[in-house]
């Protein structure tokens, strides 16, 4: 499990190995939403914030209605943004990703561009946990099936041309259960950096 960073979603607050404070966000947000987060200990002084695309838990999954929207309030707030999506296990890896591609990343990559933000820096977080959906589920496969999915998913994000990176969210526990050994180059075999989170008992993160 080499190769991991640290990433961690606490209500709206992530907190990265990096340190930076950013803030994943779910849901519709406001303009203004955006312009009231606090502002301290952003890297390079820009404010940050990483927003779901694509949900798993209704059925069927597909886009987050509100993330264009969201998106577009963040870049107007003058934040960074990066994207992740729930990824779906029993729906082809490839097509979930093109979708993102065409419904989101198309679109948001003209507003980056009008507002001076580099697409190159984007990272999309393909997120790796268990599903309330049945159909998105990842126990009913073999690891080293699990383990292709990814990196097929993984490939496609590479297959936008390079312009924005793909990485993967998960926990080590839930990353031992669904691809157990199988995956454990993974990070090398596709340059997609792997991130997890790691808590202690009073809910404080630390890099392991």
């Amino acid at each position: 499990m080499q190769n991991f960073h640290l990433f961690l979603v606490m209500g709206l607050l992530v907190w990265s190995c990096y340190s930076f404070i950013g803030f994943a966000i779910v849901g519709p947000f406001t303009t203004s939403a955006f312009k009231c987060l606090p502002k301290s200990g952003i890297i390079n002084d820009v404010p940050f914030a990483i927003i779901r695309v694509y949900q798993n838990s209704q059925s069927p999954p597909g886009i987050d209605p509100n993330a264009l929207k969201t998106l577009t309030n963040a870049l107007t707030a003058g934040y960074g943004i990066d994207i992740y999506m729930e990824i779906c296990r029993g729906i082809n890896a490839t097509s979930q990703i093109n979708l993102v591609n065409t419904e989101i990343v198309a679109p948001i990559v003209t507003v980056m561009d009008n507002n001076g933000v580099f697409a190159s820096d984007a990272y999309i977080f393909i997120k790796v946990e268990p599903s309330s959906n049945p159909e998105c589920s990842w126990e009913g496969y073999s690891q080293s099936d699990n383990c292709n999915f990814l990196k097929e998913a993984a490939g496609a994000v590479v297959n936008w041309n390079n312009v924005w990176t793909p990485c993967i969210f998960s926990t080590a526990r839930i990353w031992r259960q669904f691809f157990g050994s199988s995956c454990d180059t993974f990070a090398t075999d596709t340059n997609a950096p792997l991130w997890y989170a790691n808590y202690d008992s009073t809910g404080q993160v630390h890099s392991v």
